[in-house]
């Protein structure tokens, strides 16, 4: 069912979120999966990125795998929840369920691009730069199932990526104290 979602959004972004208005089952349930699933392997890309371009420890490669999975699935349980909440302010109603998998799987090249960039440093402007394809299947997303007048989803895209930075931001400052993250690398 998960690749399901992500093969019909991401072949097209305009028509492809359409597949979370049709029952879809448990859609929290699937939205979670896609959250773990995307969290799982950016954690083993940084592991993988810090053994073997950084020449680590095993011991620091876990951190980065501790660090980077519970980024990601707060980053994007969190967001999801507070971009759900924003839509009222818009005159929208996204409901929680369908939040939960328009932000990950949005988000999937941020989460996927930036954590290659463990493995392949000398490419980080590009891997950046392409991780910004996900704006626009969020931008799809919203004009779709927000609710939101169309003339307010760029304000709506626009506040609801400053909150998904911010939280990155936070839980970013708190996880390198809590799994003791070097500043060098």
């Amino acid at each position: 069912m998960v690749f399901n979602i992500f093969s019909s959004i991401l072949k097209s972004p305009r028509t492809g979120w359409e597949v979370l208005d049709k029952p879809i089952g448990e859609s929290k349930s699937i939205g979670g999966r896609i959250i773990i699933l995307l969290s799982i392997i950016a954690g083993l890309l940084s592991l993988g990125g810090i053994v073997v371009h950084h020449n680590e420890s095993a011991n620091l490669a876990f951190r980065y795998f501790g660090f980077t999975s519970i980024k990601w699935m707060l980053s994007l349980y969190f967001a999801s929840y507070a971009i759900s909440k924003l839509s009222k302010g818009f005159k929208g109603n996204l409901p929680f369920d369908k939040t939960l998998v328009i932000v990950p799987v949005s988000a999937s090249f941020l989460v996927l691009f930036s954590s290659l960039t463990y493995l392949i440093a000398t490419a980080q402007v590009i891997l950046y730069f392409l991780s910004a394809v996900g704006v626009v299947y969020l931008y799809y997303a919203f004009v779709g199932l927000s609710g939101v007048p169309k003339e307010r989803v760029p304000g709506f895209l626009l506040i609801s990526l400053l909150i998904f930075a911010l939280i990155i931001f936070i839980l970013e400052m708190v996880l390198v104290i809590i799994f003791s993250i070097p500043v060098h690398l």
